[in-house]
């Protein structure tokens, strides 16, 4: 089996060879029927090829060393219901970019250096239960927390996608219109796959309150709440009707109304339960919903 992952471009990939027949799942993903279903597929490969990755390799600063050695079980490695019970022949190819030192000057500076504020941690849960789904890839949407489709997508009542499984297709739009979702469970496909078990939270449509499976690829699906500050400190109200500014962290107390277009400072970001605040320069708190304000000038 040969597993292919280039950090640079995001793109990866399996190809396994199992009684005579190999299975490659970029090419297998293009056979498929519409452009979304072709998209979706590579784009789970490479969901899967990642996985795999961050199973084999582990680095300390710029050394990177692979570990093949009962890393896994063959009942888990199912490519297409083939089950690859040979795993003496694998390879891993791994891309990364070793960042360049920056070259030091004698030039002395009285400005303290900014320090970047890290983006807002947060737990992914080891998921058990019927489907048995252990999450521990970085950047997936804890349970419970609210997720939004940046690309058109489907949503199916079946957590390996197929056509006969969905339920329904929500077009791409504009940000403030995005098809918003809470995350309320993990699933894998046969393939290894990640899937959100989602809640249509989308009020004003008839799909509110649907429940299925969508892809957790960040490529269709990412979380809602902003988790790090905008390096220009400077936040773009985008909501047609505006937002409000509240003394306390839950949103209560509400001191100032700002309408669409106007230009907020933000000194930090805070977390309320699993959605994030930003507090302005003045002290009060203002959400950090993307679908309301955009990090920056605009």
């Amino acid at each position: 089996m040969v597993v292919s992952y280039d950090e640079n471009t995001g793109i990866g990939n399996v190809v396994a060879t199992s009684n005579g027949q190999t299975v490659d799942l970029q090419k297998q993903a293009a056979t498929l029927g519409t452009r979304e279903e072709q998209a979706q597929a590579k784009a789970d490969a490479t969901a899967q090829a990642a996985a795999y990755i961050r199973n084999y390799v582990t680095n300390s600063g710029d050394t990177y060393t692979t570990s093949i050695t009962n890393k896994m079980d063959p009942k888990k490695v199912n490519l297409v219901n083939q089950f690859i019970t040979d795993l003496a022949d694998v390879h891993v190819t791994y891309k990364v970019t070793v960042p360049t030192p920056a070259p030091t000057t004698a030039t002395t500076s009285t400005t303290p250096a900014t320090t970047p504020t890290p983006e807002q941690p947060h737990t992914v849960p080891t998921v058990t239960g019927q489907t048995g789904v252990t999450v521990t890839e970085q950047g997936v949407a804890a349970k419970g927390q609210a997720v939004y489709a940046v690309r058109g997508l489907y949503m199916y009542n079946s957590r390996t996608f197929a056509k006969s499984a969905r339920k329904t297709y929500y077009t791409k739009q504009t940000r403030v219109n995005r098809p918003m979702f809470v995350v309320t469970g993990y699933a894998r496909s046969k393939t290894g796959a990640l899937r959100y078990i989602v809640r249509d939270v989308n009020h004003t449509k008839k799909t509110d309150g649907w429940k299925g499976y969508i892809t957790a690829n960040r490529t269709f699906v990412v979380p809602v709440y902003y988790r790090s500050l905008p390096k220009s400190r400077v936040i773009t109200v985008i909501n047609k009707t505006g937002v409000k500014a509240y003394k306390n962290v839950n949103l209560t107390g509400a001191t100032k109304h700002y309408r669409k277009g106007a230009h907020l400072k933000v000194a930090k970001i805070v977390t309320h339960h699993l959605t994030t605040r930003y507090v302005l320069s003045n002290g009060t708190y203002i959400t950090a919903n993307k679908k309301l304000i955009i990090a920056g000038r605009y």
